[in-house]
């Protein structure tokens, strides 16, 4: 268990809650450092790509 999970950066926005239990299963049975490294890297990216439209709509700093 994490912070972050294949589940969390290769769904669909509307997945079914059975991609999940699928994903998480593969992921267990084929655990890796190179799966963990892309789903951090996913992550950082996704994370970015959230401060970046935020920084563009005028959220997080201060202006509504």
């Amino acid at each position: 268990p994490g912070i972050t999970g294949l589940w969390q950066t290769r769904r669909s926005e509307n997945g079914p809650f059975g991609d999940w239990i699928r994903m998480d299963l593969d992921y267990a049975l084929n655990m890796s450092l190179a799966t963990d490294l892309m789903i951090l890297i996913d992550t950082i990216r996704m994370a970015l790509n959230l401060q970046t439209r935020a920084a563009g709509t005028g959220l997080g700093n201060g202006q509504a």
